[in-house]
């Protein structure tokens, strides 16, 4: 956790280029929202400067000019001097360079956050594990997860003050008003970034590509540059004559611009066609549609998220990506991407029928190389033996594989009791149940199990779950792949080892994530999925018929978990139970149960009254359907708790010794009473005092039910 000393003063660092300090602004803005009364101090380098002047979550800006001002050993000793003087109590080193991590080190700054790359993870010791696959605005988050703040808002931003009276403004005026008289459609933007580049497209390319936004679409197109990049651009425009050609849609090299007036070119145009580059998240922080043409980067990780307005172009190599300045293919990755197909690209964007770039539902490829490892597997063997939530929060990473392997067999190993949870979904093609705490438990009988595992020859076995006896199986079932986390001293059980990120707060559904990303592939929906079948949905109508629930007010109580450490009181719940009655938030109360709670439910059941009942024991599917039906449900963090996000019914979540980040809901109407306790999350099965869970309050449950039914339309 952070310092909790007033008033706190952080420094974030984040030097070198303009699209680097784009992407750090969801990180600033989320900071500043955990850390409202702090002064937060930003350093970065003189390029970036202009686009973060102004930013309203940093109080200061340092610029650290390594080039020149910073250039010497003496300048650069005095500005260490200068940072410790500043006395920062917190350092987050977004900044992935050794020299970086080094500046907050000689500081003295007490706290220092940062990824472990570059062998720096000595000097910082709150160490973020970096995913070359994760986009980079979220890999910024992850050191915010990691000392237990959140984020809400992954929406870039730009703080340029508007030009006024400049030459590009006359210029933009003038391109607007050619569109107004007729003229032309609009105007394109190209920006094809310093040329020599290893991400720079061909300049003969880039006019065929102009010549067909003025032919085809009636565009006229401003070729912008920076700083070193006018030779570039004026290639292009020099390979286009459209002499002779009378008043229409015409090619034009824009003058020269600041950041704040190349924004203003940008805000007024149709569509910026470009590479990786600054611009790029400059047009994508100002909602300007935008086709990128990737080479030795991934666009996974630099393409901007709205795939409505934004689209990439990319040749996949067995090479990329490789991130590397210098290549022995001649840089084919851009050669090889053709101006008709970026073209194309153009014309989905603005007729808005883009399309995602993947290669099957719920997923994108973003690491080819690994993908190519795997891709002919065709008899896979997915292993989640723990309980009802963990099986539900896998359904994201099925999702994913599912597409990414359309023609594979897909086989779940799971426990018997939650074979509910994957049933009827269309990700799976075989359910097998491994009994560990009854049959199976047997030594004879687990042998012949494993026996009848290895004769199905599974040629690639994914392990959800993290247990030392999990990995024990996937070993012998002979598959020639094994994927998994190395935890609980089980690594050479599997052969693909899996990054643990270090981080606490990274929540499941993610982590299981992380195991499909470790074949090449990326979910592109964390969208939990659970079936209910219309037989289940008529046992719940009779079950409310049965017990008089008329007007479809029924409140849900869902006392039980798997740790007794997670249990709010009974006594608590009955009250809970009366007061919604008495407040008439609920016609009647449900008191749900599972395996081993039927006493507990029912004593809950007989304190609130004669509106309190019980169902018979139920099915998962069954379970699911009388969640559906209830107006609101108040539950414990347990494995319904993620069926009711599934189906996205409305509920009150009572979390303690396990944290929300980790294990909160991820979908449906939701709120979450978390004490967050000096002493918590533990993370501990049992607890003698269990303050966690006794200091949330009856009444802080009745008003988050009723923030919930208002939302939901439930009462007025």
């Amino acid at each position: 956790m952070i310092p909790s000393r007033p008033p706190l003063r952080i420094l974030v660092i984040r030097l070198r280029y303009i699209g680097d300090v784009v992407l750090t602004v969801p990180f600033l803005r989320e900071l500043r929202k955990g850390c409202s009364s702090a002064h937060i101090t930003l350093m970065t380098g003189p390029a970036a400067f202009p686009v973060i002047q102004g930013c309203p979550y940093v109080d200061d800006i340092i610029i650290y000019d390594k080039k020149n001002r910073h250039s010497s050993l003496a300048s650069r000793l005095g500005f260490i001097r200068e940072l410790r003087s500043l006395n920062f109590d917190v350092s987050f080193v977004l900044q992935r360079s050794f020299s970086s991590a080094f500046y907050a080190y000689a500081s003295g700054i007490p706290l220092r956050v940062g990824f472990d790359t570059e062998g720096r993870g000595f000097m910082l010791n709150r160490r973020v594990f970096y995913d070359k696959n994760q986009y980079e605005s979220d890999a910024f988050m992850e050191n915010l997860r990691i000392i237990g703040l959140g984020h809400d808002d992954n929406t870039l931003g730009t703080f340029e003050k508007a030009p006024a009276g400049s030459g590009v403004a006359t210029y933009v005026k003038n391109l607007v008003q050619r569109s107004q008289f007729g003229i032309s459609r609009g105007y394109a933007v190209i920006n094809p970034g310093p040329d020599g580049s290893p991400k720079s497209w061909y300049s003969s390319g880039f006019a065929e590509l102009a010549a067909m936004l003025i032919n085809k679409l009636g565009l006229d197109v401003a070729i912008t540059w920076g700083p070193g990049e006018k030779a570039a651009a004026e290639a292009i425009y020099n390979l286009l004559d459209l002499s002779g050609r009378g008043e229409g849609p015409s090619l034009s090299l824009a003058p020269a611009t600041d950041i704040p007036e190349l924004i203003l070119l940008l805000k007024s145009s149709r569509i910026m066609i470009t590479t990786d580059t600054g611009p790029l998240h400059m047009a994508a922080a100002n909602n300007i549609p935008t086709v990128t043409i990737f080479g030795p980067t991934n666009p996974v990780k630099w393409s901007p998220r709205d795939s409505e307005i934004h689209g990439w172009v990319k040749e996949f190599l067995p090479c990329w990506p490789c991130d590397y300045n210098r290549c022995s293919r001649d840089w084919q990755c851009m050669k090889m991407i053709t101006a008709d197909k970026v073209f194309s690209k153009v014309r989905q964007i603005l007729d808005g029928r883009v399309q995602r770039d993947d290669i099957g539902a719920g997923h994108r490829v973003i690491n080819f190389r690994a993908f190519q490892r795997f891709e002919d597997r065709r008899n896979i063997l997915v292993i989640e033996t723990s309980s009802v939530g963990e099986v539900v929060l896998i359904s994201p990473a099925l999702r994913a594989l599912r597409g990414a392997f359309p023609n594979a067999r897909i086989t779940a190993l799971v426990i018997p009791g939650t074979r509910g949870v994957i049933e009827g979904l269309d990700t799976i093609d075989e359910i097998i149940c491994y009994d560990k705490f009854g049959k199976h438990r047997n030594f004879t009988e687990a042998l012949e199990f494993i026996r009848g595992l290895r004769k199905r020859n599974f040629d690639l076995v994914l392990l959800f779950h993290r247990s030392f006896r999990s990995a024990v199986v996937s070993f012998f079932t002979g598959a020639r792949d094994r994927v998994g986390v190395s935890t609980q001293g089980r690594g050479f059980l599997v052969n693909e080892t899996v990054p643990n990120r270090g981080n606490p707060f990274q929540h499941e559904i993610e982590r299981n994530n992380d195991i499909i990303r470790s074949l090449g592939i990326e979910p592109l929906s964390n969208r939990l999925e659970f079936h209910i079948p219309d037989s289940a949905n008529e046992f719940a109508r009779q079950i409310l018929e049965d017990n008089s629930v008329t007007d479809g007010r029924l409140g849900g109580l869902y006392p039980g978990a798997g740790w007794p450490s997670k249990r709010w009181r009974g006594t608590n719940f009955a009250a809970l139970g009366r007061e919604m009655i008495r407040q008439g938030l609920c016609e009647k109360i449900v008191v749900l149960w599972g395996p081993g709670e039927e006493e507990l439910a029912r004593g809950i059941a007989i304190e609130i009254g004669e509106n309190g009942f019980i169902p018979p024991a139920t099915s998962l599917k069954e379970l699911g359907a009388l969640i559906r039906s209830c107006s609101v449900l108040v539950t414990n963090d347990t494995g319904p708790m993620h069926m009711a996000s599934a189906i996205m019914a409305p509920q009150v979540v009572l979390m303690g010794p396990t944290h929300p980040r980790r294990w909160g809901p991820m979908m449906g109407p939701s709120r979450i009473l978390f004490s967050g306790e000096n002493c918590g999350p533990c993370n501990r099965r049992e607890c003698d005092s269990c303050i966690c869970m006794d200091s949330i309050s009856v009444e802080s449950c009745i008003a988050a039910a009723r923030e919930l039914l208002i939302e939901s339309g439930g009462i007025r």
